[in-house]
């Protein structure tokens, strides 16, 4: 544990905040809040803990409502969201599923969309494994992780919706 770090989650505590940890382990939350126990963190401290097994998502995988419900959260369209959730690169879900299995395009298309209009509403992204690749044996070429869509993701804040920094101006950068 880092120095301070349970004086500072104590502090949040205190002060009226609620304390969710959002991590990429792969056990369920359970082991993890078992884990946080053991490195000396008050449970009470913790509003919740969210793993991997356990996330809200746009872009993932298989049953993402059941993974909403899990977090407590509820699954929505990109215009209603209040976050996204990049977990998988398997489909996406905006209240109905689209495999990139199943239509490759129309997954692209969904994916440029709703980035787009994410980018537009600000809305934060969370990347619940930041792996850019991982190897596929199958067709001998890495495919995409999660973390590669918060790199596009965050590509397309910076340059069409925030101001810029440094020297970037890109066109539309102001807006």
């Amino acid at each position: 544990m880092y120095e301070g770090a349970l004086n500072v989650v104590r502090k949040l505590k205190e002060s009226g905040k609620r304390l969710t940890i959002l991590s990429n382990s792969s056990k369920r939350r359970e082991d993890s809040e078992g884990m946080l126990v053991r490195l000396g963190v008050n449970p009470a401290n913790i509003h919740d803990v969210i793993t991997e097994e356990e996330h809200i998502c746009l872009c993932g995988g298989n049953d993402n409502g059941g993974y909403c419900a899990s977090a407590g959260w509820t699954l929505s369209s990109i215009e209603d969201a209040n976050l996204i959730l990049a977990r998988g690169t398997f489909t996406i879900d905006d209240g109905s599923v689209i495999s990139k299995g199943d239509n490759e395009a129309l997954y692209w298309e969904v994916m440029e969309r709703s980035t787009t209009i994410a980018s537009r509403r600000k809305l934060p992204m969370l990347v619940r494994d930041p792996d850019k690749v991982r190897p596929d044996p199958e067709n001998g070429m890495p495919m995409p992780m999660p973390g590669a869509i918060g790199d596009v993701y965050e590509r397309i804040m910076r340059t069409t919706n925030c101001h810029p920094v440094g020297d970037m101006m890109e066109e539309g950068a102001w807006a």
